[in-house]
């Protein structure tokens, strides 16, 4: 039998009780202080949170994305790269032609990530956080 995740609308609830493997502090939709106009959870077949990913439309032509990974994501590594490459052309790249995110510049796994779902590295956002860490921007532009 095949494994499957279940895509569900995204609910904070979702995150309680997981640690997020980049660190306590999430940027995504708090640097720009608004809520995701769009997400979803991917749940594994015992109902645990594989990840969360969701867009921000900064304008009519940009749409910022997030990804919040759990520990249990390395289970499901190629799943996760598919999910989110449908998401982005279904979901961002239809309506904008610029899909921008950032992800912490120290962490090599997240912009790995970033790389295998076609994202440029645009430049470095110097102390973006909370703890004054740097993160890389990364967009795709059609």
């Amino acid at each position: 039998m095949k494994r499957r995740l279940e895509i569900v609308p995204f609910e904070v609830k979702h995150l309680e009780g997981y640690k997020s493997l980049t660190g306590p502090d999430e940027v995504g939709t708090a640097r720009l202080g608004k809520e995701p106009t769009e997400a979803y959870t991917a749940l594994d077949e015992k109902g645990r949170t594989i990840f969360c990913m969701g867009r921000i439309e900064v304008t009519p032509w940009c749409q910022e994305v997030w990804f919040i990974a759990t520990v249990h994501i390395i289970r499901w590594p190629r799943e996760a790269v598919g999910i989110a490459k449908k998401y982005l052309k279904e979901c961002c790249l239809s309506r904008s032609h610029r899909v921008q995110a950032v992800v912490l510049k120290d962490w090599e796994k997240g912009n790995q990530f970033m790389q295998k779902l076609g994202f440029r590295r645009e430049g470095i956002l110097k102390a973006l956080d909370e703890e004054k860490r740097d993160y890389n921007l990364y967009a795709r532009v059609r």
